[in-house]
């Protein structure tokens, strides 16, 4: 973490830390970024130029640059972001364009905008810019995500099981024209059989499984004898499986 950074925190702690809260390690002489002016901007504001802003806050330098992504390109890592320094209490930045936009829709998630220089453990907290869809540039539908599955894990079916396995599937924006699908081989993703759903809510949907598609098959194995008065044949089952 370097000898300039300042770091406690044991075990029970990020133990509590949930899968939506994030973990920032950073230097105790960090920059700190109290408010950005404007606070939100509209999704065309970048369809020409990069999109002027002001920071304001402390600790910044010559070497601070500002760093602009979104909650999904965080994990892909921080890097460019020039800055225009005024003083150590602020910074002139730009918005690139294309964070604003994702095709023909508006961004769905805010900007966030941190400050940093050379220094990795030298950098800011996060703030969000809010992106404000507009007439041309609407609001893209947000990526549906699968919490739970009920039941779970899914039993095996047999011959004589139902004909169909009803299965609760909890997330997040669920739309009503979703399917769930069932991958036939999992070596094979193109391979999948869309599955009768229904739409309960923006976070519930209903899925029916075929019997056959999650079902015990018994291997079987023929034997035949040849003897000198014929062939006799019989077929084994395996048990087991």
């Amino acid at each position: 973490m370097g000898q300039d950074a300042s770091f406690e925190m044991d075990a029970i702690a990020l133990s509590k830390l949930t899968p939506q809260q994030e973990l920032y390690v950073a230097s105790k002489d960090s920059p700190v970024i109290s408010s950005v002016e404007p606070s939100s901007v509209r999704a065309d504001a970048g369809q020409k130029d990069d999109v002027e802003v002001t920071l304001t806050g402390r600790g910044f330098t010559k070497e601070s640059r500002a760093v602009f992504g979104t909650a999904s390109t965080v994990e892909m890592g921080l890097g460019g972001g020039d800055a225009d320094f005024v003083s150590s209490q602020e910074l002139q930045a730009r918005i690139p364009s294309y964070l604003l936009t994702v095709g023909i829709f508006a961004n769905s998630e805010p900007i966030r905008v941190w400050v940093t220089d050379d220094n990795d453990l030298k950098i800011s907290a996060p703030v969000e810019i809010q992106v404000l869809p507009t007439h041309s540039l609407k609001v893209a539908p947000k990526a549906a995500a699968i919490n739970s599955v009920v039941p779970f894990p899914i039993p095996l079916m047999d011959a004589h099981s139902p004909q169909y396995q009803i299965v609760e599937i909890e997330g997040e924006n669920f739309r009503p024209d979703d399917r769930v699908e069932a991958v036939r081989d999992p070596d094979s993703p193109g391979d999948y059989s869309p599955l009768k759903t229904e739409f309960i809510s923006d976070t519930k949907l209903r899925a029916w499984l075929p019997r056959e598609f999650w079902r015990k098959h018994h291997l079987s194995y023929r034997l035949l004898l040849k003897t000198a008065a014929g062939v006799c044949a019989t077929e084994v089952f395996d048990e087991e499986n």
